[in-house]
């Protein structure tokens, strides 16, 4: 931001910029960040420089995953009282994360603080959350219409869309109030993504890649730098984001994501070694 000149003049200090750095590299949200030094982020960037638009614009998601990584505890407690009650409950945190979606507006949750964090939390978008929960839990029986069907699903997605797209124009945001047309969009999305992920297993270089996170977080970078640069409606730079995209998704996983995984293992072995010393030791 600062190279491209996006940053404001009446922005805030560099100290105050390190702890609303470290806040947002903690927290995933710039929201959180940007209360803690209490300063609106809007007031740190401007956007007549070289981005004319926020270039990762998809990083609000991470703190709602995160809040679900951190609601998951509470789930699991659940399974000890039976699948019944835990159905049950799941069924509930759905219907009420639904019922957000579709009542509360984008105004709403740019009205105030704690309607922002609502907004970047899992509670309004736990119901998409909920259908990889389901299909986890009833695998065993939904698998046989879902494995080795993965090009059907697309195919059945990308037809909704383009009916979408014909008929009304195009979809409502998920970040306004939730239509019914955009749920059932997300819903043959997920079905889609579920179906090709066991799909296509036996191709050796789909079993030692793994480039949809890295895709997802650089690809608004991809296309913010390229217009940046000038670069715009030329049908050929679809082609040109998929390529760049990709090769920096490539770099991410070899370098970054794979080595750090690898610790995973790494990290296991010293436990079992310390566990078996204090056994020892004992």
């Amino acid at each position: 931001m600062l190279i491209g000149d996006n940053m404001s003049e009446n922005g805030v200090s560099i100290f105050r910029y390190g702890i609303y750095f470290v806040v947002y590299v903690l927290t995933a949200s710039s929201g959180i960040a940007s209360a803690v030094i209490g300063i609106e982020p809007s007031s740190m960037y401007q956007f007549s420089g070289f981005f004319g638009a926020y270039p990762s614009g998809v990083l609000w998601t991470l703190t709602v995953e995160l809040s679900f990584y951190l609601l998951i505890p509470a789930l699991l407690a659940t399974v000890n009282k039976g699948s019944r009650f835990r159905n049950t409950a799941l069924l509930a945190f759905v219907a009420i994360s639904l019922a957000m979606s579709s009542q509360l507006s984008y105004e709403y949750y740019s009205s105030g603080k704690f309607q922002r964090l609502i907004g970047i939390s899992v509670f309004p978008y736990f119901w998409i959350f909920g259908i990889g929960i389901f299909m986890r839990l009833y695998w065993a029986k939904v698998k046989t219409f879902i494995v080795g069907k993965g090009t059907g699903y697309l195919g059945i997605y990308l037809a909704y869309c383009f009916g979408l797209h014909c008929l009304l124009g195009g979809t409502e945001s998920y970040l306004a109030k939730l239509a019914p047309t955009t749920a059932v969009q997300i819903v043959l999305l997920a079905l889609a993504m579920f179906s090709m992920a066991f799909s296509y297993t036996k191709l050796k270089i789909i079993r030692k890649l793994d480039l949809s996170y890295s895709t997802y977080l650089f690809h608004m970078l991809v296309v913010q730098t390229l217009l940046g640069l000038g670069y715009k409606k030329d049908p050929y730079l679809y082609v040109v984001v998929v390529i760049v995209t990709f090769v920096i998704a490539y770099l991410s996983w070899t370098f970054v994501e794979k080595p750090i995984l690898s610790l995973k293992g790494r990290l296991s072995m010293i436990l079992d070694r310390a566990r078996a010393c204090d056994f020892n030791l004992k």
